[in-house]
């Protein structure tokens, strides 16, 4: 099997991580970002994650690829209930990380950034979406990070740090939230509280994905 992905994007790093998780031997390859033909010719349209589950089969949708996984390759860990308060809070804040991170995120060396033109739509693209350029986001970085510390001081009160401490279960909240908080370690000036920052890193590891405490900007 085979996963396309860029490793900067939330849907794809929601795939990293349940192959990391249940260590299956998938191939991670990172396309540009500026790369139509690829995607376009596996699925229609400039999109990813894409799995390649057979040869010349391929599957779209983060969350979709994540359920395969899970369904057919060993045992399902992906077993335990959505807490209703982490998507509440997902639901309320995934946006904001977005608009905090991604300034950050253009400037930083990631793989599908390798071209010039190809860091260059990234910037494009995400400016014409919001509607305002990164330096105006990045001005108001510290509105964010007011914003951010409050939700995460908010969000340790029921994150699931003991379910994966003490029994390693693992629930979909924990496919989608770990992407913005694994976001968030790109932001030098931004602290994770004590028990979402054991949860992030504790997930980071056992999946073995990456986090950006090295490589974090102001």
């Amino acid at each position: 099997m085979r996963l396309f992905v860029f490793d900067h994007c939330p849907f794809c790093v929601r795939a990293l991580l349940a192959v990391g998780l249940k260590a299956l031997p998938v191939k991670i390859s990172y396309i540009l970002e500026d790369d139509i033909e690829t995607p376009t010719k596996m699925i229609g349209k400039q999109m990813v994650p894409i799995l390649e589950y057979e040869a010349g089969k391929y599957m779209p949708e983060s969350l979709d690829i994540v359920k395969y996984l899970d369904a057919n390759f060993g045992e399902e860990i992906f077993t335990e209930a959505q807490n209703p308060k982490v998507v509440a809070w997902i639901d309320d804040h995934f946006g904001r990380v977005n608009e905090y991170v991604m300034p950050r995120f253009a400037e930083m060396d990631f793989p599908e950034f390798a071209t010039d033109s190809a860091r260059q739509l990234y910037i494009t693209r995400h400016e014409e979406r919001i509607g305002c350029s990164f330096a105006e986001l990045l001005e108001k970085s510290e509105e964010y990070k007011i914003v951010l510390e409050q939700a995460l001081a908010i969000l340790e009160e029921f994150v699931a740090l003991e379910r994966i401490q003490e029994h390693q279960k693992y629930s979909l909240d924990d496919i989608i939230l770990f992407p913005l908080l694994r976001a968030l370690t790109c932001v030098k000036d931004l602290t994770l509280p004590s028990k979402v920052q054991k949860y992030t890193d504790l997930l980071a590891a056992r999946g073995q994905v990456s986090l950006f405490y090295d490589t974090a900007l102001r």
